[in-house]
Formats: C-alpha cells, structure tokens, sequence
C-alpha cells in the first residue's frame, strides 16, 4: 500500500499543476499588456538607523555570547560532576 503512495502522488501532482496551468490561461490577469509604474519614493538618510541598529545588534550579540558561554560552562560542569 505504502509503496503506491509516490506514483500516486506524482500523478495528483501532474493533475493540478495541468489545472493551475490552464486556469492561469483563462484568466484575465495574465491578458494585461500594460503595466502602470509608480514614480520613485525619495529614500531618506538611513545613516542614523543603521548605525543605531548595528549598536542595538552588537550589544544583544554580545549578551548572546556571554549567556551561551556560561550556559555551556554550567552545563559540562553537570556533566562532569556526574560522569564523576
């Protein structure tokens, strides 16, 4: 039973993708011949905001560090103690 699973499958799998196909054909979405294009939005000086956030990453990256650092100190501690 378990071994018909994949052929099965493959053909479900042929099955919708031939129904995704067609449908897409019919659709009047895929009939567009012109595209309207937004003007360009003005990008602001991001400077601040990256560096404010390069500080905020450098700091939490480092608490990160220093807790799984002694997280794994306390834990092969326990292991040690008792293997001993």
């Amino acid at each position: 039973m378990s071994e018909n699973i994949r052929s099965n499958f493959h053909r479900f799998e042929q099955k919708a993708v031939t129904e995704i196909s067609n449908f897409a054909g019919r659709s009047e979405f895929t009939k567009i011949e012109t595209v309207a294009v937004s003007s360009k939005v003005p990008v602001g000086d991001t400077s601040r905001a990256i560096s404010t956030f390069s500080i905020a990453f450098d700091r939490l990256q480092t608490e990160f560090v220093a807790k799984t650092v002694r997280d794994y100190i306390a834990m092969r501690s326990g292991y040690v103690i008792s293997y001993e």
